[in-house]
């Protein structure tokens, strides 16, 4: 539950980390776990294409698994 772990996020509603930590979930289904820097990265990107508009679930997944692959290239 890293976006319940994370402070410092006051604009966002618990509607709104409540749907993060949904796409996170989907983004992460099948994978092995991942280290702390990886998770505040994905967590930090997720919140900004979130505040930038983005909320689809499958959008903000897709965004997440785009920012996994690339801190594990």
């Amino acid at each position: 539950m890293p976006f319940r772990l994370i402070s410092g996020f006051d604009v966002l509603t618990s509607d709104d980390l409540d749907r993060l930590q949904d796409a996170y979930e989907v983004a992460v289904a099948g994978l092995g776990s991942l280290d702390d820097a990886t998770i505040h990265d994905v967590v930090g990107t997720m919140i900004a294409v979130y505040r930038a508009g983005t909320t689809a679930r499958e959008d903000l997944a897709e965004i997440a698994r785009e920012e996994i692959r690339r801190m594990a290239g």
